[in-house]
């Protein structure tokens, strides 16, 4: 997406709601491995707009001492395009949305690498990746993350209405899953024979 059609999608959503981001991106390879298209598809349940320092879980630990009084700011010379959830990095001019984990403990991030379009577990292809693919990142209730807006392909709100809110979750992650059902995939184990040849 670009930078319109992220802040459009932003516009619609209330700050601090539960959305659905799915994103893809090169995985981190071994150098072995650098000319394979091994591609990482993320599809997880985040919140965007939402100011950190507005957080209880933050203000708590500033008054306790665990955090420094005052925000030191954003890393390096990263500046916000659009507070809070518009991040510039100017030594590359590459815009990233800034999220936070959703509220909901139980919806976990589905992760699926692929070569090419074929679709590969994570363990058969293990031993191309770096050790930050393999290992799983915690975020904890007020931790940001960012993603290079170029590598998001969709963003949707989830609407719980009188629904319990994990189902209609649930729900949209299971619409928008486009892995293996809108691909035509190849023999998985045909691809890793040739690959490890």
């Amino acid at each position: 997406m670009n930078q319109q059609e992220i802040q459009q999608a932003i516009e619609t959503v209330q700050a601090g709601s539960n959305i659905v981001v799915q994103w893809s991106r090169p995985a981190k390879t071994r150098k072995a491995f650098n000319n394979l298209p091994v591609i990482k598809d993320v599809q997880m349940v985040a919140r965007i707009g939402i100011n950190y320092d507005n957080q209880n879980n933050v203000q708590e630990k500033r008054a306790s001492g665990e955090l420094p009084v005052e925000n030191q700011g954003l890393q390096g010379e990263q500046y916000y395009v659009a507070f809070p959830y518009l991040i510039c990095n100017p030594k590359n001019e590459k815009l990233f949305l800034r999220m936070y984990p959703a509220t909901l403990k139980n919806m976990k991030a589905k992760t699926q690498f692929r070569i090419g379009n074929i679709p590969v577990k994570k363990e058969d292809i293990s031993h191309m990746l770096l050790a930050s693919e393999t290992t799983s990142s915690s975020h904890t209730e007020n931790m940001a993350f960012q993603v290079n807006i170029v590598n998001i392909k969709q963003i949707h709100e989830v609407k719980a209405d009188s629904k319990n809110v994990a189902e209609t979750i649930q729900e949209t992650i299971n619409m928008t899953t486009k892995f293996a059902e809108e691909n035509e995939f190849g023999d998985v184990e045909q691809a890793l024979q040739t690959i490890n040849a």
